[in-house]
């Protein structure tokens, strides 16, 4: 074999180490772009689900809108004073969204805060008087918006305008405009909030490659000093030094070449095995890591970069040697000369490297800068961006909820806290895209939001109305944002827009200062939660529960009764204890008890229901354990009478009597004003309204009921209403049932009725399309939502506004809900919520492998390192061998020289990190998700990042010791090589 073809063709076991090393820096690219593309891509497909519906786009005045709309209709926007508060008005022009236009009175302004029309001054502007009427709700639009012709609002003093496009067509209309934003950004917020992820990664994948260059320059350094012999003879019959440096140019290249193609392979199988250990461990994962065209499109470029970087390092490896002489190049079989000496003759002796020379340091700092740039980076990511992925441990959200932008509780939890002396802060979290990049907002009370975060006012005053906003100093500063600036903010889970005006800067700990903080209602119309509802409450401290185990949280029974009659009774309980416990509960009515056992699990909650009969009738209270319901006993024949609340004066309605037992009761004298009629064997009759009257009497023998009624006049130009009489059911409903509220309707007309009934709830409105024939009725239904204990009006309306029927419900329960609600209760899931759980499930996992990953590619590395510096001093330890030394001994000295360099690299890395990190904070590539990043340098993760380093350089100087005592010490003398050069 010639001696070019075993320069090529001829490698030791340490050049397959060297394989070996640079395979795990390429599988850590591997794995974690293969990791970071497929989520990537899962996340465009989920955000295909959620996608905006359309865009908008804000311009200062009306004419900088209409040079670049195009045919686009242009919203002109004015700020008018109304009963001496600036209220914004939207002008809707001719050709604009039907549902917006149908909304858009003919003259005038419309609310969907007005109940009926009503003319007010408006001062200084040249319109004075102004008729305002009420509308429907727009989604799209917030509801404390106005909307007028355009061409009235033009009258006004305009101070900017909008364009908002809907439709297939929406993203290449506004592409041409350019600064739209999406209607709902909640999509578009992870998908760029990923990307910028990929950018980051990029940084990562520039230090690897210069990484994997320091390994192949020192691989190819100790190949150079082991072929010296064969080298002086390619360079003695002929070989120039460009032939020299192309050889080991072209062996570096297949080193690397074979490390990229174990790399690809190890980087393969350790990122699916990372999802199936995350799958094992319950973390909600779903990636599909096929190898797909945009997977290729980032790890190709990726090996052909490392693969010159490579070639590049076995270049400047050989150069010095191959510009020798022939008879100046040395035989590799002494130690060779180390640098520094003079700096190590100074150092005391404890601290004097024995066996590795300092030479190794240099090549350790630029590996442990690497390695502790990744650590500091995720560790920082996940100190800043925690809070986004689970609640904190005072924070009260959603029983089950995954994470809690999927959570939806009571804005009312907040007050009850701060009753018993704990901050709380009810907030709406929102994820849109401002200025075409990823913004975290959230909906507060900005004075209850400074006290739980530890946040402060830098500049400027707290917002004073629901249209002002206060912005975080990192996100001012990075967005150029100010006091008095207006933002155009699009939706986040709920296609809608609105302006906000910035009133204050505040700084507060991580990532709570790269946020703007909108008013509550603010982040309703930008979200999907109603009114009083928010996605959690944080607070400082969750309040004490005295006692532990079982405890009786909702009771749910029917407020009234009838005497000897079964009825059902439904109780909650949790267990807050940690173990499992069962206890007897005492039920306790009208001088009687009834005992039930529960059996709880640890962290559980169960719902027991429970059949009762009450013989004695009256007002009694419903006792379990410590909670109450007030319950109403009826007699089998007492009277119940269904007769309209509001009826129109002149109209014959129908009244209905029945029993308790829902007997009918004939020939019962009913009563209302001055008329008076008597019930059929059906126990029904009309009875014709007269004026002024006021109560409807009705007797049956001894038994006399009295019901209130309210008599209308005609209504100018309106239509008849029909007659409602509203129920809830249950009457009196717990904190975890939800209600449900029937309406029984009555056509008293000689003509044909139809409207559209709205029946409306403390946070949820219910409409009902409803079409009566002259005398007939019917019932109609909707389920409330769940409540915190209080009392809630419901009421019915028709379509013209009318309120047809009203009633109040009083929900009960007590405080210990707070508690409880924190880790207890039922499981509650959205499409958006199991988006939300894969994407930072897919977070977890990728954020795991790439550590795991970066650790096995610096244990590489230092190997590598440790391996050049040992072979380059083998004749030295062949001496320790020879004379007694025991393989332990030197592998004990071996490690003590890696961890006084380790130590040393460690003094320098970490200013160079640092450096490194501020650069990229500086060029804003530390932003993620919309959190600017900010390094921890604290001491605890110094601590933390000394430690892991050191652990992983005793691990490299392991590696590197190994196969260096496995050979007899006679050849270490001799100067031979180290693993022969068997294939």
């Amino acid at each position: 074999m010639s001696h070019r073809r075993q320069l090529l063709a001829r490698y030791s076991r340490r050049d397959r180490l060297s394989m070996v090393v640079i395979g795990v820096s390429i599988a850590f690219l591997t794995g974690s772009a293969l990791l970071l593309v497929s989520a990537t891509d899962q996340l465009g497909t989920i955000a295909a689900d959620f996608d905006t519906t359309g865009y908008v786009t804000g311009y200062q005045s009306i004419e900088s809108a209409a040079r670049t709309a195009g045919s686009d209709a242009v919203f002109p926007i004015a700020t008018v004073p109304i009963d001496g508060t600036n209220v914004t008005v939207l002008g809707v022009p001719p050709g604009a969204n039907e549902t917006i236009t149908a909304a858009t009175p003919d003259a005038g302004l419309a609310s969907a805060l007005t109940n009926g029309p009503r003319t007010v001054e408006v001062r200084g502007t040249t319109v004075k008087q102004i008729q305002i009427s009420g509308r429907p709700s727009i989604g799209v639009i917030p509801d404390s918006w106005y909307l007028a012709e355009s061409t009235l609002v033009e009258q006004f003093t305009t101070d900017g305008a909008v364009v908002v496009e809907t439709g297939a067509n929406a993203v290449e209309r506004t592409g041409v405009r350019g600064g739209s934003i999406p209607l709902r950004g909640a999509a578009h917020f992870f998908v760029s909030g990923t990307r910028d992820a990929l950018s980051l990664f990029g940084v990562i994948v520039a230090g690897v490659a210069g990484l994997v260059g320091v390994i192949v320059f020192s691989v190819t350094r100790m190949s150079v000093r082991d072929r010296a012999k064969t080298i002086r003879v390619v360079r003695a019959t002929g070989g120039t030094p460009r032939a020299v440096r192309a050889l080991f140019t072209a062996r570096a290249t297949i080193v690397t070449l074979v490390g990229i193609t174990i790399g690809y392979a190890v980087g393969l199988i350790a990122a699916r095995v990372a999802v199936n250990v995350s799958v094992f461990l319950g973390v909600p994962v779903s990636l599909n890591l096929s190898l797909s065209w945009p997977v290729l499109h980032v790890l190709v470029p990726l090996y052909g970069g490392v693969l010159l970087t490579g070639a590049l390092a076995g270049y400047l490896a050989s150069r010095p040697v191959s510009r020798l002489a022939p008879v100046q190049i040395r035989s590799s079989g002494g130690d060779a000369p180390t640098t520094g000496r003079g700096v190590r003759d100074r150092l005391p002796g404890w601290l004097r490297p024995t066996l590795l020379g300092f030479r190794a340091v240099i090549p350790t700092i630029a590996t442990i800068t690497v390695f502790l740039t990744l650590l500091i980076v995720l560790v920082s990511a996940g100190t800043a961006m925690a809070p986004m992925v689970d609640s904190e441990a005072a924070t009260i959200a959603e029983p089950g909820s995954s994470h809690p932008v999927a959570s939806e509780v009571p804005e009312s939890f907040a007050t009850v806290l701060e009753g018993r002396g704990i901050a709380a802060s009810p907030e709406i979290l929102l994820f849109s895209i401002a200025d075409g990049k990823p913004t975290l907002m959230r909906g507060v009370n900005f004075s209850s939001f400074a006290t739980v975060s530890d946040a402060s006012l830098v500049t400027g005053r707290a917002p004073r109305s629901s249209d002002e906003a206060v912005v975080g100093a990192a996100i001012a500063a990075r967005r150029n944002l100010s006091v008095g600036d207006t933002v155009l903010l699009g939706g986040s889970t709920r296609s809608a827009f609105t302006r906000t005006t910035i009133v204050g800067v505040f700084d507060a700990p991580g990532f709570y200062g790269s946020q703007l903080l909108v008013s509550l209602s603010t982040g309703r119309t930008l979200s999907t939660r109603g009114p009083r509802q928010v996605h959690v409450v944080r607070a400082s401290r969750l309040p004490d529960v005295t006692g532990s185990g079982i405890e009786v949280v909702d009771v749910s029974t029917p407020g009234t009764v009838v005497q000897g009659r079964n009825f059902r009774t439904s109780i909650t309980a949790i267990n807050l204890g940690r173990t499992n416990a069962t206890r007897s509960i005492t039920i306790r009515v009208a001088n009687a008890s009834r005992n039930v056992t529960l059996s709880v699990p640890p962290g559980g909650r169960t719902e027991r229901s429970v059949t009762l009969s009450i013989g004695r009738p009256g007002s009694w209270s419903l006792v379990v354990g410590s909670t109450n319901q007030s319950i109403t006993v009826e007699k089998p024949d007492a009277l119940r009478v269904w007769f309209p609340e509001q009826v129109r004066v002149g109209s014959t309605p129908r009244v209905e009597v029945a029993t308790a037992t829902g007997e009918p009761v004939a020939n019962a004298t009913v009563t209302l004003g001055n008329r008076t009629v008597r019930t059929d064997s059906a126990g029904v009759a009309r009875i014709t309204v007269p004026p002024g009257g006021t109560h409807l009497s009705v007797t049956a023998g001894s038994r006399e009921v009295t019901e209130p009624v309210t008599g209308r006049s005609d209504r100018s130009g309106g239509e008849d209403p029909l007659l409602a009489a509203l129920s809830i059911e249950p009457e009196s409903p717990g904190f975890r049932t939800q209600p449900t509220a029937s309406v029984r309707l009555e056509n008293p007309w000689n003509r044909t009725l139809s409207t559209t009934l709205t029946i409306r709830g403390p946070t949820t409105s219910h409409q009902r399309a409803v079409t009566l024939d002259p005398g007939a009725t019917t019932t109609v239904s909707a389920q409330l939502s769940r409540q915190p204990p209080g009392e809630y009006a419901v009421t019915v309306t028709d379509e013209a506004g009318a309120v047809l029927a009203r009633r109040s419900m009083v929900v009960t329960g007590d405080e210990r809900l707070v508690a409880a609600l924190a880790t207890h209760g039922q499981q509650g899931s959205t499409p958006f919520s199991r988006a939300v759980s894969l994407l930072f499930g897919n977070l977890t996992l990728l954020v795991g492998a790439i550590v795991s990953l970066g650790a096995l590619m610096t244990v590489g590395g230092l190997t590598a390192i440790f391996s050049r510096g040992i072979h380059a001093r083998r004749r030295t330890i062949g001496i320790y061998r020879a004379t007694g030394a025991t393989p332990r001994q030197v592998f004990t000295l071996v490690v003590r020289d890696a961890v006084v360099i380790g130590t040393a690299a460690l003094g320098v890395a970490f200013p160079l990190a640092y450096l490194v990190l501020t650069g990229l904070t500086w060029t804003d590539v530390l932003t993620v998700f919309g959190v600017s990043i900010r390094p921890l340098f604290v001491p605890w993760v110094v601590v933390m990042g000394m430690a892991t380093v050191l652990s992983l350089v005793v691990f490299g100087a392991v590696l590197a010791t190994a196969t260096l005592l496995r050979p007899p010490p006679a050849r270490a003398l001799t100067g031979e090589r180290t693993g022969g050069d068997d294939r």
